[in-house]
Formats: structure tokens, C-alpha cells, sequence
């Protein structure tokens, strides 16, 4: 009888062993899983004109036909058809330059003000992208001051293509970079879409390394400290 006890209390220890291993491993694999695969997103900044409020709207509607038109022209010469398709309008800026002037007769930018910002949207959530916003400055004809911050895709198709989060992840870690979050950019130098991996070193610096969400190559790799 005791020996059938001792073989119990082994086999238990055995079994709550296995079961906290198996917990553990489970525990780590979602985490890893879930840091993987979080859903990305990537908004426009505002841009002020105070204290001058300009018109918004939510529907191209709102905004005369011909620049609409020359917009979309530019747009699908730009991303192709395809991925043009993929875009939809979020939200519309509309400056009234002597309503403007009225607000502020002094004022001096150092840049040229637009009479319509247009933001747009696309969602790739199969790859990590929740929300990815861009947006484009037009003049009162409709050219364009500022590009839309997306990859000239009609001249180079590949770059239609945009790597799961998880794939960038994996090539930090092969430069021995872990990082603490990702984060959806555009970089124009190089026309292209990022992963940007932060990560927060122990001496209080932050560390961000440029991953091209098309090809993988790395683009871009820096280091910087707060003034406290």
C-alpha cells in the first residue's frame, strides 16, 4: 500500500509538472503570438491655422468636381488602379484664403498654404495593418503641393506588396534588435512604407530601426535621448 501511495504522489508531482510546462510555454507562445501580430496604425498630423478655422467635410462632395477629378487622375497615375481602389476618403480640409486673411492679416507661413488637404485611408489587416491614413495638399487648381505619403506604386508594382508586422519583427531580431512596439511610417527619401520597431534602452534612449514593409531591407537605424 505505501508503495502504491509513493507512486501516486510521483505520478502527481509528475502530472502537475507537466501541466504547469505546458502552461508556460502555452503562456509564451500567445505573447509572442499577440506581440506579432498586433493590428498597426498610422494617422496624419493636424496642421494649424490659427486663428483661422478652415471648412471640413467627410464627402468628396464637397469639393468642386473639376479638383476631384484631377486629384483622382493623379492618385490612380501615381498608385495604379489597383491599389487606388484599395483607398478611401476619410476627410477633407477647404481653405477660403480672404476668410483666412480676415482671421489673421499678419500672418506669415513659412510654406506654402494649401486650399485643400485630402486624407485618404486603406486597412491590410491580414499583414498588421489596422489603419494606414495619407493625405495630399492640393492648390486652388488642384496640383499638387505636398505628395500623398504613398509609394509611386504605378512605376514600381512591387511596392503594392507590404510584409506582415510579424516578418519585420523576425528581421529585428536577426539585427539583434527586440523591439518594445511597432509603428506604420512613410519615409520619402526612399518612396517607401515602413515597420518602424522602437525600442527603449536602459539608459533612458530610444532606438528605431527603418524596416521597408516592402522588400524587408532595412532603411534606416537611429538613436536618441530626451533633454530632461
Amino acid at each position: 500500500m505505501p508503495l502504491r501511495g509513493s507512486c501516486g504522489n510521483r505520478f502527481m508531482k509528475f502530472k502537475i509538472l507537466h501541466i504547469f510546462i505546458c502552461i508556460g510555454l502555452c503562456f509564451v507562445a500567445i505573447c509572442e503570438s499577440n506581440a506579432q501580430t498586433r493590428k498597426i496604425t498610422k494617422r496624419v498630423g493636424s496642421t494649424t491655422l490659427y486663428p483661422y478655422s478652415p471648412k471640413s467635410t467627410e464627402s468628396l462632395n464637397d469639393i468642386p468636381a473639376n479638383i476631384v477629378e484631377k486629384v483622382t487622375t493623379h492618385l490612380k497615375n501615381r498608385l495604379g488602379e489597383n491599389f487606388y481602389q484599395k483607398l478611401q476618403f476619410s476627410y477633407g480640409v477647404i481653405v477660403n484664403f480672404d476668410d483666412l486673411k480676415r482671421a489673421d492679416p499678419n500672418a506669415n507661413y513659412q510654406w506654402k498654404v494649401f486650399t485643400y488637404k485630402l486624407e485618404y485611408k486603406f486597412s491590410m489587416p491580414e499583414v498588421g495593418v489596422k489603419l494606414y491614413e495619407a493625405e495630399i495638399w492640393l492648390d486652388e487648381k488642384g496640383d499638387v503641393l505636398k505628395e500623398i505619403d504613398l509609394p509611386a506604386i504605378a512605376q514600381k508594382p512591387e511596392k503594392a506588396k507590404i510584409i506582415p508586422v510579424k516578418e519585420a519583427l523576425v528581421i529585428g531580431k536577426r539585427n539583434k534588435f527586440r523591439a518594445s512596439r511597432v509603428e506604420l511610417a512613410y519615409r520619402d527619401k526612399e518612396d517607401s512604407i515602413v515597420w518602424r520597431l522602437v525600442k527603449h534602452n536602459r539608459d533612458g534612449s530610444t532606438s528605431e530601426l527603418d524596416v521597408s514593409a516592402h522588400s524587408g531591407e532595412i532603411l534606416n537605424s537611429v538613436s536618441y535621448k530626451g533633454i530632461s
